[in-house]
């Protein structure tokens, strides 16, 4: 018997949004986000991608002493898919995307 997968597509989620925790919550199994990322102008650069300089001090785990990204929490790695991320533009590219990206974030 096939085994379905739920895959989510967002391509340039606006800016300090973070609709991931939803596709975590309602069984994705892996999403797929298309745009600028980390320090960018998608989504929320610690909610989405974990970008530790973008943290609040008070979601700090002090047993670890370092901050644990949402998705990881959630049971899923990241995978920067960087041979996509080559074939992108962004408002500001000329040739080649600098800082348009493909990251998937799969269940582990």
């Amino acid at each position: 018997k096939k085994q379905h997968q739920l895959i989510a597509i967002c391509s340039w989620m606006p800016m300090g949004m973070d609709w991931t925790q939803s596709f975590r919550d309602h069984g994705a199994d892996e999403y797929i986000l298309i745009g600028e990322c980390d320090d960018g102008n998608c989504g929320h650069n610690w909610l989405t991608f974990g970008n530790p300089e973008f943290c609040d001090s008070f979601e700090e785990d002090k047993s670890l002493g370092k901050h644990i990204a949402h998705h990881k929490i959630d049971g899923f790695e990241r995978v920067d898919l960087e041979e996509l991320s080559s074939f992108q533009y962004s408002r500001f590219d000329s040739s080649s995307s600098g800082s348009s990206k493909t990251i998937s974030f799969r269940r582990m």
